[in-house]
């Protein structure tokens, strides 16, 4: 749908790292309003074995999406071809556009539900289109507050997104970070830290340091260490690396 929904207190937009006047990178910050939807219908050149129909012929098609934001940034996917796709994303397309800004949580719910449920039938549970949808809702129901089913969501999408994309991929970094946060909000910051170290793990290994994710990863980390005992050294440590990447980054 164009979005991420950091499963934190409030909601983070997105960020890219750009450079200033003085060369010095920082996060730029991204208005998540959606402001335009766009689909292409293509053909494109296809062997002459089969196209993604099953049929010998030398086209096969798809359909280009594009999301744009309110800041003029753009989203590009694809995905099946043929009519009843396109009627499918135009039946979306208010709700997606009317959406306006991450409040509605409970309308980007009533979106999710279906897209999870569709996919399921689609493609299966070990995919990583449901992963992706699954882990989505995850984020959506624990911005609600709703912990529990949000909690059996993220342990399937982050199984799911680390069968299928692998141990070391950012998205499961980023089902690992919200079931950490989803462990600590149900009382549970101990179960959390693994999690979270594994998340900052994954970032470092395919980002190095600094990078915004790991700001926040560590943030929620030192929160857990901090939780009982504010003078936690572990914690303390945390919070200090947490500031220097910060100065570093911005």
């Amino acid at each position: 749908l164009g979005w991420r929904v950091d499963p934190i207190d409030e909601v983070t937009p997105p960020s890219r790292i750009e450079s200033n006047a003085n060369g010095r990178q920082h996060a730029a910050r991204f208005s998540m309003r959606i402001s335009d939807f766009r689909i292409h219908s293509i053909a494109m050149a296809d062997p002459p074995l089969r196209s993604s129909y099953g049929l010998h012929q030398p086209y096969a098609l798809r359909n280009v999406i594009e999301l744009e934001s309110g800041d003029g940034v753009v989203g590009i996917a694809e995905t099946y071809g043929g009519d009843q796709p396109v009627m499918a994303l135009e039946a979306v397309r208010g709700q997606a556009v009317c959406l306006g800004n991450l409040g509605d949580f409970r309308a980007a719910e009533q979106i999710l539900r279906p897209c999870l449920e569709a996919s399921l039938a689609t493609h299966g549970e070990q995919s990583a289109e449901t992963g992706d949808v699954m882990l989505s809702l995850a984020e959506t129901l624990a911005a609600l507050g709703e912990h529990v089913e949000s909690f059996g969501l993220y342990r399937r999408a982050a199984g799911i997104i680390e069968n299928v994309r692998g141990p070391m991929h950012t998205r499961t970094a980023a089902a690992l970070s919200g079931l950490g946060h989803v462990e600590r909000k149900m009382g549970n910051s101990p179960g959390a830290v693994g999690l979270y170290q594994r998340a900052i793990a994954i970032v470092e290994h395919n980002h190095g340091t600094p990078h915004p994710d790991l700001i926040h990863y560590r943030g929620r980390l030192a929160m857990c260490f901090v939780e009982g005992n504010r003078l936690n050294p572990a914690g303390l440590e945390t919070i200090e690396q947490s500031l220097a990447e910060a100065t570093a980054l911005y």
